[in-house]
């Protein structure tokens, strides 16, 4: 009698109160949560990152606000509203690459460009040297054979010339679109940018909400710090160069500092990388052939501070990891 009640019972329930099929809905509802969420974040990713014409303004507005965001929050811990310490900031950044846009200008850029009209000549004097290497190996060992090193190396400084001038427009115009574009972009990231990542985040299932909130947190705070490490180390790397290269009065030392800040980002190869155009230039120029050995040393003592102070101790810091483990971290890797 009870079991034939119970199955009059749940034949009139409405099929919304069955638990399978509330299960079910829920898990769609879910399921169609996290279709639309990972849409979202693949045609986002399409338009600002793929889109030649906007991926260097997404890249730099993704560094930008990753480096500042923690200035933005120390300001607001101080009683400062948000819109409020995102301008002041931007004021001072705006002002600081007005001054540097400004040397840029009347320094670098000659400085760039008497460097890439000297080119052919260092192919020609490279491409020397390299075939009197190779007559004094062919000297030693009776084998005729001719490789092409000084005719490859010329055709590549040539090469790399003919690609600066040729590219130069449109560099400058990825500039232009940058600047105008980066402090846009960044504004409305830093002051919006809670709200969207909340709007996103109520997608997520509540199952997995807290583990997936956790780890998002986790993975923004240690690349923040990681790209702010990295540039601080940077910045120091190219202003010991620019200062070693200046005291032995070097030329183009603004543009060979810059290189070496920029191309140190790149772990072990960055400092050989930044180290060979201005060994090339001064190695093979007749004119700066006694300033060969002194950048060399520049060089050597710039990356020996680099790994032993910088790297160990301002990198490690801010990455809250102790000096030894990150050390021991590096020569593992």
């Amino acid at each position: 009698m009870d079991t034939t009640e119970n199955g009059s019972a749940a034949k009139n329930l409405p099929n919304s109160h069955l638990p399978g099929r509330t299960i079910n809905r829920s898990n769609f509802r879910d399921s169609l949560k996290i279709l639309f969420l990972a849409l979202t974040i693949i045609v986002g990713f399409f338009i600002f990152f793929v889109t030649p014409s906007l991926r260097p303004a997404s890249l730099l507005t993704c560094l930008n606000v990753l480096m500042i965001a923690p200035v933005i929050h120390w300001l607001e811990r101080k009683k400062f509203s948000r819109t409020w310490s995102i301008l002041l900031v931007f004021s001072v950044l705006g002002v600081a690459f007005v001054l540097l846009g400004i040397y840029v200008t009347n320094v670098l850029s000659g400085q760039w460009q008497t460097l890439l009209n000297l080119l052919p000549q260092l192919g020609d004097q490279l491409s020397s040297k390299l075939n009197s290497i190779t007559e004094q190996i062919q000297q030693l060992v009776p084998l005729k054979i001719d490789l092409g090193v000084s005719q490859w190396v010329k055709g590549f400084l040539q090469d790399t010339q003919n690609w600066f001038i040729t590219h130069f427009p449109e560099l400058l115009g990825n500039l232009a679109s940058a600047v105008f574009l980066v402090p846009i972009f960044s504004f409305f990231v830093l002051r919006d940018g809670k709200k969207v990542t909340q709007e996103w985040v109520n997608l997520i299932p509540k199952k997995h909400h807290d583990h997936s909130v956790k780890v998002f947190t986790k993975i923004s705070k240690a690349m923040s710090e990681f790209l702010r490490a990295k540039t601080v180390e940077g910045l120091l790397v190219g202003l010991l160069t620019f200062l070693g290269l200046s005291i032995l009065g070097a030329p183009y030392a603004g543009v060979f500092a810059i290189a070496s800040g920029i191309t140190n980002v790149i772990p072990y190869l960055g400092p050989i990388l930044g180290a060979l155009p201005p060994l090339a230039v001064y190695g093979f120029s007749p004119s700066y052939h006694q300033l060969f050995l002194p950048t060399l040393f520049v060089f050597g003592g710039v990356n020996l501070i680099d790994m032993t102070l910088i790297f160990p101790i301002f990198v490690a810091k801010l990455v809250n990891l102790n000096p030894l483990i990150l050390l021991a971290a590096v020569a593992v890797g």
